[in-house]
């Protein structure tokens, strides 16, 4: 039970949390205008989120083939690791508007994934933890 409840490792917790923590920063961005998103210096941990995500129909078609959810679960579990990675380095909100804007954005794109592979895996979703 008490590995079922952790906060790291791979657990459901851990994937809640990570979408608790985005919903958080992106609640406090609400008045960022993501119309100007260009940024021309991407961080390695940013590229690595948008390699990631770019994989995302790819594995979901995969594990509809071969009939595994755990592909899903895996996924899940990398992006937010991936996500955390970038939450601990990055300054999400920053003076230079382009690179707040696209942090956030982001930041959107990853809420929308995990929460897809949460509920294709049956993982309730919260907004607060």
């Amino acid at each position: 039970l008490e590995s079922a409840l952790n906060f790291d490792g791979e657990t459901s917790v851990y994937l809640q949390y990570t979408n608790a923590r985005v919903k958080s920063v992106l609640a406090k961005c609400t008045d960022v205008d993501l119309t100007n998103s260009e940024y021309k210096q991407m961080t390695d941990d940013e590229y690595e989120i948008i390699n990631h995500l770019d994989s995302y129909r790819e594995m979901i078609f995969e594990a509809y083939k071969d009939f595994e959810p755990c592909y899903i679960s895996r996924y899940a579990i990398k992006l937010a690791t991936l996500f955390n990675k970038f939450y601990a380095s990055s300054k999400i909100i920053s003076d230079e508007k382009s690179s707040t804007a696209f942090r956030v954005r982001l930041c959107k794109m990853v809420g929308r994934v995990l929460e897809d592979c949460m509920k294709l895996l049956g993982v309730k979703i919260i907004e607060k933890m």
